[in-house]
C-alpha cells in the first residue's frame, strides 16, 4: 500500500475547500476507467414539407384580381385609430364573412376596401 501525503494551504476556509474540490476531481479523471465513447443515436429525419409559394407571389396574385391585403389593412388600421372599432368589426363580419382580417377570401377585399372608405378609413 501507498502511503500519500497532501499538504493544503490556504488563507480562508473556502480557499482549502476549493483546493481539495480541484484535486478531488483530479483524481477521479485519473481513477475512471477508460471507456469508449458510446455512439450517438442518429437522429430521424423528417420528409421535407414541400415548399409554399412566396408571399411576394400571393400579393402580386391578389393586386392583379383586386387590392393587396396590406392596403386594406392600412384602411382597416384607419378605422380602429379613428375610434371606429365596431364599424370595422361590422365590416369583417358582414361583408368580409371573417372574424378577422386575415380569414377574409381574397375575392371579397375589394368589397371590404369599399366598405371602409365608406365608413371613412383613410390610411394615414
Amino acid at each position: 500500500m501507498t502511503r500519500i501525503v497532501i499538504t493544503v494551504e490556504g488563507t480562508s476556509a473556502k480557499d482549502v475547500a476549493d483546493q481539495l474540490q480541484q484535486l478531488a476531481g483530479q483524481w477521479a479523471e485519473q481513477a475512471a476507467p477508460k471507456s469508449e465513447p458510446k455512439p450517438v443515436p442518429k437522429a430521424q429525419t423528417k420528409p421535407e414539407p414541400k415548399p409554399e409559394p412566396e408571399p411576394q407571389e400571393q400579393e402580386q396574385e391578389q393586386e392583379v384580381d383586386g387590392p393587396a391585403l396590406t392596403e386594406v389593412r392600412a384602411m382597416m388600421a384607419a378605422l380602429l385609430q379613428d375610434g371606429k372599432r365596431d364599424e370595422a368589426k361590422r365590416i369583417l363580419t358582414e361583408v368580409g364573412k371573417a372574424d378577422k382580417l386575415s380569414d377574409v377570401a381574397p375575392e371579397r377585399l375589394a368589397d371590404v376596401l369599399a366598405a371602409a372608405k365608406e365608413a371613412g378609413g383613410a390610411p394615414a
